[in-house]
């Protein structure tokens, strides 16, 4: 590879062109994301992190507190939250696709770089299926972006003052997601074995590991007084979902997220690679940061399946991988070969489009996917259970909780005036719970239920006569009452919680002590 000639001091992001480039993709993403918001219901974890903003706190059971806090911010501005949660994650997503860009363009990136690194992302199913979703995913792969924005600044420019804003992403990443200690692993094995240690040894080293230490600290504190309930949820996570995870498949989905851009990142991933042979002393700082990204993704990504990660776990490397893949397209390509690799990710994602916004409903999308699979893949409507289904997971989570709260309201309307002085209404899990109590909006009482940080939040102790119970299983609860009726179940074909029955249970025989008895054990082995 020639020497690579970066932009001279003169030149400005901010001038007229790279600037509306950038605005425009972005732009773009966060309109198109809104327009196709509300032809599905929220998605079932959508509720548990609208939850946690009603319950603030530096820590809750499976996450971080970064999503409760964002959720609470929504709470406060004024927003209908549906909406709200729809905005907050279409603007990370606009976010990261406008970093993307201007790490092309500190690469060196002229107008074509800046387009294709664009196009990457704005056409990607991955992204568009991520910022549609109110979830810690959107908002770790914003991070990543970032942390890895200043990574490469910090390797092209060798100044150690880009160290201090790296160090507060990566701390703000790990109040939002645990996985962010991978990409700071990877961050330090690439700068130890790219000849950069003289870096680490810096005042501003010191200032920006403080200051992510400082940012992460609460979390921390809180993760100590409620005995790390993270490392159960993990251990729970590997043995429930993680356990279908295999070599072959997270390395065929690393493909299949991104696969209209191959061309692309394959492109930033080889070049730098290709310059694993060539001094550190004579690269340019445009080529040590195309080494370095490289080798930050190779690790990285070695280290999730190491781990038996899910794949999407990777996600947040590849805006670092288009915006050098389009750097070199961008500067060794003839424009004939630019318009090629555009056409190209533009024409392969259009048709895939479904599977990452929610455009087609629940009956055109089991053909389209029908379809789909009829062509090998299958993984696309592969669950957390490992079987294949007629739809996503993401769209039959995101069906039928508006029935189900009808469901359960018309169940409580149906109780006598004394009943429900002294009722309970149990879920089995947060996505039942979030939902009933966001779409009722008050008209019954908050469900309680032991799924999630809901755990942390049920009373200790209950008086209750009457209750109304969503589970598929009976059997437990039969034993504390002697009057179970099944009220209804739902019936939405495509939602996943299909078939949940409704049981008004009465005349209790000892359900209050064996309440107190299951909640006292259950936060006790988990917080």
């Amino acid at each position: 590879m020639a020497s690579i000639v970066q932009h001279s001091s003169t030149d400005s992001f901010f001038k007229t062109k790279p600037m509306v480039i950038a605005l425009a993709f972005s732009g773009i993403s966060v309109l198109v994301l809104l327009f196709f918001a509300k032809n599905y219901e929220l998605q079932r974890d959508e509720f548990l992190y609208i939850a946690l903003g009603r319950h603030l706190d530096w820590g809750y059971a499976s996450v971080p507190p970064f999503i409760g806090f964002i959720s609470w911010l929504i709470s406060k501005s004024g927003i209908p939250m549906d909406w709200g949660i729809k905005l907050a994650a279409a603007l990370a997503g606009g976010l990261t696709l406008f970093v993307t860009i201007k790490m092309a363009f500190n690469l060196g990136g002229k107008t074509w770089a800046l387009v294709l690194a664009g196009t990457a992302y704005l056409f990607s199913i991955a992204y568009n299926r991520t910022a549609s979703l109110f979830q810690p995913v959107v908002f770790d792969v914003m991070f990543w972006t970032l942390t890895i924005y200043f990574f490469i600044e910090l390797i092209r420019t060798q100044n150690p003052r880009h160290w201090i804003p790296l160090g507060l992403f990566c701390g703000l990443g790990m109040l939002n997601k645990y996985t962010m200690a991978f990409l700071i692993t990877g961050i330090v094995f690439t700068i130890l074995v790219s000849n950069n240690r003289k870096l680490i040894f810096t005042r501003p080293f010191l200032i920006g590991a403080l200051l992510g230490l400082l940012v992460f600290f609460p979390n921390l504190v809180w993760q100590i007084e409620h005995n790390f309930p993270v490392i159960r949820h993990m251990k729970q996570l590997k043995e429930n979902q993680l356990n279908h995870v295999n070599y072959s498949d997270f390395i065929i989905n690393q493909f299949l997220m991104n696969l209209h851009a191959i061309p692309l990142w394959i492109a930033g991933l080889i070049a730098g690679l290709g310059l694993i042979k060539k001094r550190n002393s004579v690269l340019s700082g445009t080529e040590r940061a195309l080494f370095s990204v490289s080798i930050l993704f190779c690790f990285t990504v070695g280290l999730f399946m190491l781990g038996s990660a899910k794949a999407y776990y990777t996600i947040g490397l590849y805006p670092a991988l288009f915006a050098t893949g389009a750097f070199i397209i961008g500067k060794y390509g003839s424009t004939l070969v630019n318009w090629l690799v555009l056409l190209l990710m533009i024409s392969f994602s259009l048709p895939l489009m479904p599977l990452g916004l929610p455009i087609l409903k629940h009956d055109r999308m089991i053909s389209y996917c029908k379809k789909i699979v009829s062509m090998g893949g299958e993984n696309i409507v592969k669950w957390e259970d490992g079987q294949v289904h007629d739809l996503p997971q993401d769209y039959a989570d995101m069906t039928g909780w508006k029935e189900l709260t009808g469901l359960v309201e018309n169940a409580y309307q149906s109780l006598s005036p004394e009943e429900k002085k002294s009722s309970l209404i149990f879920c089995e899990n947060y996505g039942q719970a979030g939902a009933v109590t966001f779409y009722s909006k008050g008209r019954i009482p908050e469900p309680v239920c032991f799924s999630d940080n809901f755990l942390l939040w049920a009373p200790d102790s209950i008086e209750i006569q009457t209750m109304i119970y969503l589970n598929d299983e009976i059997e437990e609860i039969s034993t504390h009452f002697e009057e179970v009726v099944e009220f209804g179940r739902m019936t939405n074909p495509f939602a996943r919680e299909t078939g949940l029955p409704v049981y008004i249970c009465r005349k209790p025989i000892d359900i209050n002590p064996f309440y107190a008895d299951k909640v006292r054990s259950l936060k006790a082995a988990r917080f």
